[in-house]
């Protein structure tokens, strides 16, 4: 499966979330590993998350940033990945998931012949989704009733959930340097 969706949109958080719900090992490979290391490391490196990911009994093996990892390496990098790919994708209890900002990035090689090639799309949130995420960063804390997450949601147009967040701790910030002692912000 490949995740697509821009920078900061939840892609990660949602692999989390879907592996902590469905009590699923989640093993990272990030897109350094694959850069900086030759093809044999790049084959020991998603050798050994494959074989974690199958020892767990159910696992994910996460292809981080794969987008720039094609685009930082040569053909052989591709070639080890896909390789690894087509031997790993008919193991017992193990997924291979690739986090991609753009999928059409991704070479062809990849994509086809079963290969990767399910795309999930990871859009934007919509001013609904924004509002929602920010009433869920709110339930742990004692905000005021007057807060109107809808408009906020709907001042946060093009936010991700990654600015989202950053602004919901800012706005936590703010409000503990101004608080009148009562807990309330």
């Amino acid at each position: 499966i490949v995740l697509s969706g821009p920078i900061g949109v939840g892609k990660t958080h949602l692999l989390r979330h879907a592996a902590s719900q469905t009590n699923t090992s989640l093993s990272r490979v990030g897109p350094q590993k694959l850069i900086d290391g030759g093809v044999s490391s790049v084959a020991d490196t998603l050798r050994s998350a494959g074989t974690a990911a199958q020892e767990s009994g159910q696992g994910i093996v996460h292809l981080d940033k794969l987008d720039v990892v094609i685009s930082e390496s040569d053909e052989s990098t591709a070639a080890a990945i896909r390789d690894w790919v087509d031997q790993t994708r008919t193991a017992t209890g193990v997924a291979i998931i690739a986090e991609v900002t753009d999928a059409s990035a991704l070479p062809t090689e990849l994509t086809c012949g079963g290969r990767l090639s399910k795309v999930v799309p990871v859009p934007e949130p919509t001013q609904e989704d924004r509002s929602e995420i920010l009433r869920t960063l709110a339930t742990k804390s004692n905000v005021d009733g007057a807060v109107d997450f809808a408009a906020i949601g709907q001042r946060a147009f093009g936010y991700v959930a990654a600015d989202i967040v950053n602004l919901w701790l800012t706005a936590v910030e703010h409000a503990v340097t101004r608080t009148d002692g009562s807990g309330s912000f």
